[in-house]
C-alpha cells in the first residue's frame, strides 16, 4: 500500500509492551521463517487503533492461512497495545505496496528518543469500525 498518512502503529500484547517499557526499546522481529516476512525489523502498519480487529490481525499476521474466526481469535491479544509513531521520526522506515500494510524499521526502536503514543485497545470496544458498530463483524471472513 502506498504511503497514505504520517503515522505508523506497531501493535502487541500487554506483556510484551510491559517488557518494551522496561528495555525502552521495541526490539526487530528476527525470524524471517516464520514471522518476519519481509525481513528482520520492527513491523508498523498505517492501520489505526480505531481499526477492527480482525483487519489488523489479517493484515499483520496472515501468515498464509485463510482468515478464519478460530484464526483471529488465536491472535487476539496481540493488538490489545498499539504504538503510535509519526512517520518523520523513523527515518529509513520502508513502507511496502501490496495487499498488506506494511512497514519495516531495520533494528529497534528506542522508546525513549522516539516520540510516541500508547493505546490500550480496550478503550476501542476491541476496534470500532466506521459504523459505530463495537463487533468485528465488518471485516471477518466466515
Amino acid at each position: 500500500m502506498a504511503p497514505q498518512g504520517s503515522k505508523l502503529y506497531h501493535y502487541t500484547t500487554e506483556s510484551a509492551y510491559s517488557r518494551m517499557v522496561q528495555s525502552g526499546h521495541i526490539r526487530p522481529s528476527t525470524n524471517i521463517t516464520t514471522d518476519a516476512v519481509l525481513g528482520q525489523g520492527v513491523y508498523l502498519t498505517q492501520l489505526p487503533p480505531s481499526e477492527c480487529n480482525a483487519r489488523i490481525i489479517s493484515n499483520n499476521w496472515d501468515n498464509g492461512e485463510d482468515i478464519r474466526k478460530y484464526f483471529i481469535n488465536q491472535y487476539m491479544e496481540k493488538v490489545e497495545v498499539c504504538i503510535e509513531f509519526d512517520l518523520k521520526d523513523l527515518p529509513g522506515v520502508k513502507i511496502y505496496s501490496g495487499r498488506r500494510d506494511i512497514a519495516v524499521h531495520r533494528g529497534s526502536i528506542n522508546l525513549k528518543q522516539v516520540p510516541h503514543k500508547v493505546h490500550h485497545r480496550s478503550q476501542y470496544e476491541r476496534g470500532n469500525n466506521d459504523s459505530g458498530s463495537s463487533d468485528d463483524s465488518c471485516c471477518v471472513v466466515m
